[in-house]
């Protein structure tokens, strides 16, 4: 293939590949080994995964890309930014470095007739691929449940996750999380159902929430909390802040420690507990998780007003 795409900090050779992916799984005839070398593909290291996403996001038209031996020089297609850390190993902070697992809606970890249940422990991440253009990344200590027979749904029992969705207005994408319904309007979009609190943010399109009863529009650059399920709020968000999590970057608006604590917990894989008496303590900011243990204690110490002590597997945070 001549034309080339041109990613600002990427590897043409990658792009080529993320475009012959691209093409071959969009194939209706894609059989399941092709599912499963595709997998083995984008588990070979980030700069594959942002590559495919660059695919997908500039709308390439692939259909209409062939050869052409009478070109001297490819096609330049204009491409979106990728971040300057896209090749950066995961440090997160605590000495560790998490776990990343494939996992396809064919390998299931566990599951019955009806659904297949995908699990991961605190600091692992594992992606699901359900599609073309189509998946979801999952963050520690998160469960979610797909519908072998229904590749437009998935459910989020606890945790959180990033929806990759290509959007079908026919037949629109739907996540359920607890008591409550997101449906898709063509959407990258972070879910998160822990500690009482759910909150849904959009980087791309947007998503509805409840559209059966409140049917709020969540837009890019916004976020929808609950607390408790009840009084949500929408304000208006850093597009970087959505899924931050996957570079180590955990944003916060009015977040009370125990949240933030479970969040710790979930990307770095250790136990985090959190004092009663400042449980509700909130915070705005944002934490980075990219240091050392002792030095990450030190930030968070100063960031949080709080002092945290170690138990050997983790920390508890006390006044």
């Amino acid at each position: 293939m001549n034309n080339k795409l041109i990613l600002k900090g990427g590897e043409p050779q990658l792009l080529d590949e993320a475009i012959e992916w691209h093409v071959r799984v969009n194939d209706p005839h894609a059989s399941s080994s092709d599912w499963t070398a595709f997998g083995q593909w984008l588990d070979q290291g980030e700069a594959h995964r942002l590559a495919y996403d660059e695919v997908c996001e500039n709308d390439l038209g692939l259909d209409g890309l062939q050869e052409n031996p009478a070109d001297d020089e490819p096609d330049e297609i204009p491409s979106v930014p990728v971040p300057a850390n896209d090749n950066r190993k995961w440090q997160l902070g605590f000495g560790l470095v998490a776990s990343l697992f494939m996992a396809f809606l064919f390998w299931p970890s566990s599951g019955n007739p009806e659904l297949d249940i995908f699990q991961t422990a605190p600091g692992e991440k594992r992606v699901i691929v359900l599609g073309p253009e189509t998946r979801i990344e999952m963050n520690g200590d998160t469960v979610v449940a797909t519908n072998p027979a229904n590749p437009r749904f998935a459910r989020l029992d606890r945790g959180e996750a990033v929806f990759f969705v290509k959007h079908d207005e026919s037949k629109p994408f739907v996540v359920e999380s607890g008591s409550f319904t997101l449906r898709d309007e063509g959407t990258i979009f972070n879910v998160r159902n822990v500690e009482k609190l759910f909150s849904v943010s959009v980087s791309e399109g947007s998503v509805r929430f409840n559209p059966e009863e409140e049917q709020q529009l969540v837009k890019a650059g916004q976020s929808l909390t609950l607390t408790e399920g009840k009084n949500p709020v929408l304000r208006t968000i850093d597009l970087e802040s959505v899924a931050g999590w996957r570079e180590g970057r955990l944003h916060y608006d009015n977040a009370p420690l125990s949240a933030i604590a479970a969040d710790l917990g979930r990307l770095s894989g250790k136990t985090i507990s959190v004092a009663d008496s400042i449980a509700g303590q909130r915070f705005t900011g944002v934490i980075l998780v990219d240091e050392e243990s002792e030095a990450m204690a030190q930030k968070l110490e100063q960031l949080l007003g709080i002092q945290t002590k170690d138990t050997g597997e983790g920390w508890h945070f006390a006044p």
